[in-house]
């Protein structure tokens, strides 16, 4: 009830400000900072700032931005009008924001006092998100300012372009900061650029993604072990409190069935978190021991990357390339359109003859059972010795036997 009896309070203010209300004072200066360059993805601070203004009660601001640029997220009180510990009144939390015109409207705030303030100070302060390289004009819209007595106060408003930018922004993080009474920010009409680093950033668990920037996660961010050497994530919007987990199992959990016509080198489950809705791409890189291969007769390009459809229940193989090779890993990637889900590293069986295949089934028992191939090679040759010393001991008794019948 009380902010109903405020809006009709000052809708009345209005009323009479375009009526021609009271007496009119001096011309007031309304601008916006800061002016500059910023960082892709860093958050923008506008403040919406006055300047000289005498006896300023209340004021009713609407602010017009590109939103193919810059995602508003909210906005906030200044500091100005209740510097002097008067209570304010304002809409802040339920203002009307158009982001499809990238239109803000009817910003409203006045005080609960018989007096106005006076000065230089922070009327607002709106927050943007800068998701994608670009340039926006920000321009105030309409701009009503009362005084104490219902009095329009005149003013000149000074409107400012934001450019977003991929690196050596100008602007930190919290604008162009400045306190409530302070002029901080020269009126102009000022460039703010919004811009993308240029170098990949590497991924820390709950961090925000932004469209532009490639985010790495590597070593311990997915799990040592897992097979998994890098993924590479790309976004096609502001994405926040990420996270990324990857499991590796023995084998797949019901009703999940193997891969077919495949061997196994890895089982991974990976999941996330606030991050699939704004997947571009995906790429996975992967290391896979050459033991392995050579263990189980596979080639260096019978390695496959293979992803699970658990709408369809069955495997997708994936286009898996092979990159590199060290002493102990080959190296492969595969592109995805989704990182959720279950993940097979594994090599394909090639389809032979069955000469090949015996061939082949032996020589896999062979050196997987080496071992004991070995013991029992072993065994067989001491067997093999003892049994010739047996019959070298038998065959020379019976001679001796024969020559002793002779003579």
């Amino acid at each position: 009830m009380g902010n109903i009896k405020a809006i009709v309070l000052f809708t009345a203010v209005l009323t009479l400000i375009l009526l021609g209300g009271a007496h009119n004072v001096a011309a007031q200066e309304v601008y916006l900072t800061p002016a500059g360059s910023i960082d892709l993805g860093q958050e923008l601070v506008l403040r919406i700032r006055v300047t000289g203004v005498t006896d300023l009660s209340g004021f009713q601001i609407d602010l017009s931005y590109d939103p193919s640029v810059l995602s508003y997220t909210r906005t906030e009180e200044g500091t100005f009008l209740n510097s002097d510990g008067a209570t304010t009144y304002s809409n802040l939390t339920t203002i009307t924001v158009d982001t499809d015109t990238g239109m803000i409207s009817d910003i409203i705030v006045f005080r609960y006092s018989s007096v106005g303030i006076g000065g230089d100070g922070i009327l607002a302060s709106v927050y943007f998100d800068t998701p994608v390289e670009g340039t926006s004009d920000i321009k105030l819209e309409q701009v009503l300012l009362s005084n104490s007595t219902a009095g329009e106060i005149h003013e000149i408003d000074t409107n400012t372009t934001i450019a977003v930018v991929s690196s050596g922004g100008v602007i930190p993080p919290d604008g162009d900061g400045g306190g409530g009474g302070g002029r901080g920010g020269t009126p102009g009409s000022p460039s703010i650029v919004v811009v993308a680093p240029e170098e990949p950033e590497e991924f820390q668990e709950g961090m925000t993604l932004i469209p532009g920037v490639v985010t790495v996660l590597k070593g311990t961010a997915i799990g040592l072990g897992t097979g998994l050497e890098e993924i590479h994530i790309n976004v096609n919007k502001v994405v926040q409190g990420v996270k990324v987990n990857v499991d590796k199992f023995e084998a797949w959990p019901s009703p999940v069935t193997a891969p077919g016509d495949k061997i196994i080198y890895r089982h991974l489950d990976i999941i996330t978190e606030n991050l699939e809705a704004g997947i571009e791409s995906v790429k996975v890189m992967i290391n896979v021991e050459k033991s392995w291969l050579s263990d189980n007769l596979l080639e260096q390009d019978d390695v496959i990357i293979s992803k699970y459809d658990s709408a369809l229940n069955s495997w997708e193989d994936l286009e898996t390339t092979f990159l590199t090779e060290d002493g102990t890993y080959y190296y492969y990637e595969a592109e995805l359109d989704s990182l959720d889900g279950y993940l097979s590293l594994g090599g394909n069986i090639q389809e032979e003859s069955v000469s090949a295949i015996v061939e082949k089934s032996i020589l896999r028992f062979i050196k997987q059972n080496d071992e004991l191939i070995f013991i029992a090679s072993m065994s067989l040759a001491i067997f093999l010795i003892l049994l010739i010393i047996s019959l070298k001991t038998i065959l020379k008794g019976a001679k001796l036997k024969d020559f002793t019948r002779f003579y």
